[in-house]
């Protein structure tokens, strides 16, 4: 037997859990803003830093070029430990604020699923946009399965697609 999904239960079970959770959810919603801003920050006293010295261009798009990736990685890091930390409030189990850094290994999977995902949809929108708008809503999913079965790229796009 099907279960339905209803958007008033989810929102009221959304609702209910971040207000019985709220000193959680605030560090963790500071940790993360802090993930997210920190590294514009830095790139702006490098900018400043190569103002003033004109001579240093190569080592100042080396360096705002490692704070970006640096940047990419946390936010994904970040991302997955965000779906992993909701997981775990939807099954009822306590996570910790930690959790947020707790599935950097599935990193690379979830790089290669993403990949293919944009190079799906890409292809999508260059047959006609409405293809491409179906493709990425049917494997919207794939980084959920990624995080809560551990499957591989190729098989938490195909469950994306399934659901």
């Amino acid at each position: 037997m099907e279960e339905k999904f209803s958007v008033k239960e989810a929102l009221s079970f959304g609702w209910k859990t971040t207000k019985g959770n709220l000193k959680f959810f605030i560090p963790l919603l500071i940790i993360v803003g802090l993930i997210f801003i920190l590294p514009e920050f830095v790139i702006s006293r490098l900018f400043y830093f190569y103002l003033l010295k004109e001579d240093s261009l190569f080592l100042f798009t080396i360096a705002v070029a490692l704070v970006e990736l640096t940047r990419k990685i946390l936010h994904i890091i970040t991302w997955l430990g965000i779906i992993k930390i909701s997981l775990n409030f939807c099954d009822n189990l306590k996570s910790k604020i930690l959790d947020i850094f707790s599935q950097y290994r599935l990193f690379f999977r979830y790089l290669f699923a993403t990949i293919i995902y944009l190079i799906i949809v890409f292809f999508g929108l260059i047959l006609l946009v409405i293809p491409g708008v179906y493709f990425a809503i049917r494997l919207l999913f794939y980084d959920y399965f990624i995080v809560d079965k551990k499957i591989g790229a190729i098989e938490s796009l195909k469950k994306s697609w399934k659901i």
